[in-house]
């Protein structure tokens, strides 16, 4: 099966899996021209009364595999067939392009449908790949990320997200293992599990898919934008009062557990992108938060380089000592099982062993440290009250 081609300008329906939302023209994954929306509701929220060609060729350049995609400069070279995205199908969501009648997301959805693995597997194995053979019928063209990135539908019938770690650290994938380790300990919110995994040439790690044919990941960065934040207002405060324009319930809740399981981990990589909310894909709305995900950057250390300040640092404290009331504190600091893990990854030299097992210590004793402020405010608060008199 070799290369579809899309003439230079095409007609097209955008569609959210059956509705057609909007006709237009497009040229490879650049929106020329919109000629009528026909339905607004099942729109991307960050679309949603802002849908010019702009915006949305803005919202596809960040769903599509970017330029910057480590491996991408070897692979163009290599394989230089691939300039068109087809129909832009994902496994993060349910839109893509009908260029003709005959394509329907029933026959062409990567959910219930097989996809093809091989351009993802130019990033791992190429030796494994025969260009002439090569298929766009593939959920890779709709990744987004520098990091070397593929699907792969296991037996179960359940799609994998392999991901490598960055050539220079090759800590992400341990990373991710050592975040899910703490995350199930602390049983503060639901998480994407991740596992190691070799593809190819190299040490990954690997998750389970989050999205179904029915929903839809939505980043938070989408709803947040939707008013501009006041002066005044924290980025914390702005989130929260987007969350309840939206309906979205329990949102405090939510972001203050996410705020202390990154603090726990040592996770300074949140952002607007990387976390977010489950979208119903035939009512349009958002039905609750994402699983978290995206812990690669976990007991990181990096030479000659602080630490960036965490999106929410100034919310941090109150965050971690309401948890700590809910947090089975001693399963949280047995670190011998991460101990091990990190003695046996085989990507990192004895100094980043080191320095990631002294992130983990320096984690367990600011842990150890906020419960024993909170039982001096507990005492405190109860050599008050006995010494108050009676009235």
């Amino acid at each position: 099966m070799g290369f579809r081609t899309i003439d230079f300008m095409t007609r097209a329906i955008l569609y959210n899996k059956r509705k057609p939302l909007v006709e237009l023209e497009i040229e490879k994954t650049k929106v020329t021209q919109i000629y009528r929306v026909i339905d607004e509701v099942c729109l991307p929220i960050v679309l949603q009364g802002h849908l010019t060609t702009g915006t949305i060729n803005d919202w596809l350049s960040k769903r599509v595999i970017p330029e910057k995609r480590d491996g991408m400069t070897e692979i163009r070279s290599r394989f230089s067939g691939f300039a068109n995205f087809n129909n832009m199908f994902s496994l993060s969501d349910q839109y893509w392009f009908q260029f003709n009648e005959d394509e329907t997301w029933d026959k062409l959805n990567f959910f219930t449908n097989s996809y093809a693995e091989d351009f993802g597997k130019m990033f791992f194995s190429p030796w494994e790949v025969m260009e002439e053979n090569l298929s766009l019928s593939t959920p890779d063209i709709t990744t987004n990320g520098v990091l070397r990135k593929r699907w792969i539908r296991e037996e179960n019938g359940e799609s994998y997200l392999i991901k490598a770690g960055s050539k220079f650290y090759h800590q992400e994938p341990l990373s991710e293992v050592l975040a899910s380790i703490t995350l199930e300990r602390l049983e503060l919110l639901p998480f994407v599990k991740y596992e190691l995994a070799v593809d190819g040439l190299r040490l990954c790690s690997k998750c389970k898919n989050f999205v179904n044919e029915n929903t839809e990941f939505v980043p938070a960065s989408y709803i947040y934008s939707k008013i501009p934040r006041k002066k005044d207002e924290t980025v914390y405060e702005h989130l929260l009062l987007m969350c309840e324009k939206y309906g979205i319930a329990n949102a405090q809740e939510y972001i203050n557990n996410m705020i202390t399981a990154d603090k726990i981990i040592g996770n300074d990589d949140r952002h607007l992108g990387n976390f977010g909310f489950i979208r119903d894909v035939e009512t349009g709305k958002i039905i609750g938060f994402a699983p978290l995900f995206d812990s690669g950057s976990a007991y990181w250390t990096k030479p000659g380089a602080a630490k960036k300040q965490r999106l929410f640092a100034d919310q941090e404290k109150e965050a971690l000592k309401d948890a700590m009331h809910r947090m089975n504190f001693d399963s949280v600091v047995k670190h011998q099982e991460m101990f091990r893990l990190i003695d046996m990854y085989p990507e990192i030299g004895k100094r980043k062993r080191i320095e990631i097992k002294q992130s983990i210590l320096e984690s367990e004793q600011e842990l150890e440290n906020c419960r024993l402020e909170i039982e001096q405010e507990k005492s405190h608060a109860r050599h008050k009250n006995r010494s108050e008199p009676i009235r």
